[in-house]
């Protein structure tokens, strides 16, 4: 609890939630921010970092494992493990597989089911009570910045690189308009 509320004071002193705290009930009429106790009620925000890349990756199991049966399940992990060295095949047949933001219903259907998913489970931890959990599609530069520390994923993405922006899809499939 202790270093919760450290963060929090640290927050207000740093990083303060100018717009947020604009539109936050209570906010205004105690000259607060939403970081300082100025908001009427605590939410947490939670973020859908990498759902495109999650989507796409279950999209690419399925095509790959289950639908032609080209790979297993462990041929992928072992090749994410490795960041795709020496497993050149595979992470060409994971970057021809469908994905999000391309207009083909399955992947779309995917990254909606990881975002769905993500939705009951804030809406079930609400009905517990305070406080309120929002998921949300906004990472400002976090794609780039947790990206350089995950390791690669089952979509093809290799380490390093950053993970899905916001509501956009990854960015190896932005290249296909």
């Amino acid at each position: 609890k202790e270093r919760n509320l450290s963060l929090t004071a640290e927050g207000a002193r740093n990083t303060p939630s100018v717009w947020v705290s604009a539109v936050t009930r209570d906010c205004i009429s105690a000259g607060r921010d939403g970081w300082d106790g100025g908001a009427a009620y605590h939410n947490v925000t939670v973020e859908a970092m990498a759902f495109g890349n999650t989507g796409d990756a279950l999209t690419a199991i399925d095509e790959l494992v289950f639908k032609k049966k080209a790979f297993t399940i462990a041929q992928l992990l072992e090749a994410a493990q490795q960041n795709f060295v020496g497993f050149d095949d595979l992470h060409i047949a994971l970057s021809h597989c469908p994905k999000y933001g391309m207009n083909i219903d399955e992947a779309d259907a995917n990254a909606r089911r990881v975002l769905s998913l993500l939705a009951d489970i804030c809406e079930e931890e609400n009905r517990k009570g305070k406080p309120n959990f929002l998921p949300s599609l906004h990472t400002l530069d976090t794609d780039v910045i947790l990206g350089g520390r995950y390791y690669a994923t089952l979509d093809g993405r290799l380490a390093g690189e950053p993970i899905n922006k916001n509501a956009r899809p990854a960015n190896a499939t932005r290249t296909f308009g």
